[in-house]
């Protein structure tokens, strides 16, 4: 008897999905698509109960090296002497020479682990939204969507490098209407006789932003040793 009522209860409760999904199945195959879909374009980041509705997507690889080469040059200008025009600075590097931008990718590198390892989140990286200079890196903590920008530096002025930087992602973000923003900066000082002297500067600096700022600096070298690669 027992097992003709578990029988019993079996193909009621078979009977019962099949009529939902009988009677619900226009509704369920359209979710499914759109399920599809979301999962071939890639979804939007969510940070709480708001979401960053403008679709985010890696940049190309041209886009990068543009944003490189322009970073690497504006730090040149920063520290050539007084004597020095900055229409002449533009030509005082080549087509950016290889080994700049090497090391430039590896202090960004090597900075965005540091940040996930401190977060302990995944990072998403090289990221646009298409109407700006581009993200090194975001993602999502405590229902805040955090922007990861870096920025290499001789460490003589990192002030302006930084207010700079927290100025042009705050107007970034405030042009795509994102709320619960944070802006993480680290600065890589690249003169490792320069870092306490950068970080001194830096204590208790606030750049003016609409949005949280959070600001972190690292010398070069101590990247490299923090995770195995020595000295430079």
């Amino acid at each position: 008897m027992e097992a003709l009522l578990a029988l019993l209860q079996t193909f009621l409760w078979v009977g019962l999905i099949g009529g939902i999904v009988w009677r619900f199945n226009k509704p369920i195959h359209a979710l499914l698509s759109a399920l599809a879909d979301r999962i071939q374009s890639g979804s939007d980041f969510k940070a709480g109960p708001f979401e960053i509705t403008k679709q985010l997507h890696p940049q190309t690889p041209d886009a990068q090296t543009k944003k490189v080469d322009a970073e690497i040059r504006e730090e040149t200008q920063l520290v050539l002497p007084s004597s020095v025009s900055e229409e002449s600075a533009m030509y005082s590097l080549p087509p950016i020479a290889t080994s700049l931008r090497a090391r430039h990718y590896e202090a960004e590198d090597l900075a965005l682990r540091a940040v996930q390892d401190e977060f302990g989140v995944p990072i998403n990286r090289q990221l646009t939204g298409g109407r700006d200079a581009g993200f090194d890196g975001a993602f999502v903590k405590q229902n805040a969507f955090h922007i990861v920008e870096i920025k290499i530096s001789s460490g003589r002025y990192p002030r302006p490098i930084v207010a700079k930087a927290a100025s042009q992602i705050s107007s970034t973000v405030e042009n795509y209407q994102w709320r619960n923003v944070r802006i993480i900066i680290v600065l890589v000082v690249i003169e490792e006789d320069r870092l306490v002297e950068a970080r001194e500067q830096l204590l208790g600096f606030i750049p003016n932003s609409k949005y949280p700022v959070d600001v972190r600096c690292y010398s070069f070298k101590e990247l490299r040793g923090m995770f195995g690669l020595g000295g430079e």
